[in-house]
């Protein structure tokens, strides 16, 4: 096998890597976790996706090891939905509080995805807050229009889309930059 069949797209899109561009990239991880409270096990996948920043590879690795490690010590009277969620709020917190203080800054886009025996959920940090698709209806957990509040999402039941906007900063915490380091 020649060395260049292994940059092939397809082989690098599977393993969580593509074709990097100047001061962009995207990475993906996925990972099977044991699930809580005898539920069944979980495929967690993190897309993260950044722009605007020199060391950009470096800050998304660093990114998912840190999203990874907080999701691990979440408390386990958590259900797998709540410790996503609030790893993505926190993480949605520090990079508002970083561009608050003037750091700086690079566009970051994240989703999580968890699959759990017949069950498919992807929640995305962004302009809205905190996006959850569950079943056809999207729920916007935190950001402009309110905690709660429900509509119909794009997708057919049983599956799941995000219809979030790129991170910006805002009052209502939602955040839009990460530090580039």
């Amino acid at each position: 096998m020649a060395l260049q069949l292994l940059e092939h797209p397809g082989i690098t899109l599977a393993s969580g890597t593509g074709l990097d561009l100047p001061h962009q990239a995207a990475r993906a991880r996925a990972m099977w976790l044991a699930g809580r409270r005898q539920r069944p096990p979980l495929l967690l996948v993190v897309l993260l996706w950044a722009r605007d920043c020199p060391d950009v590879v470096q800050s998304l690795e660093r990114h998912l090891d840190a999203l990874f490690a907080d999701f691990r010590c979440t408390p386990e009277g958590w259900s797998e939905t709540q410790a996503a969620r609030q790893v993505l709020a926190a993480l949605n917190l520090q990079l508002f509080r970083r561009l608050q203080a003037g750091q700086g800054v690079a566009d970051l886009h994240a989703g999580v995805l968890l699959m759990q025996g017949d069950e498919l959920q992807f929640l995305q940090a962004g302009s809205v807050g905190l996006a959850r698709a569950h079943k056809g209806v999207l729920q916007i957990l935190a950001g402009r229009e309110g905690a709660g509040s429900r509509r119909p999402g794009r997708a057919g039941a049983g599956s799941a889309q995000s219809v979030a906007q790129p991170w910006r900063a805002s009052a209502t915490g939602a955040a839009t930059a990460a530090r580039c380091e």
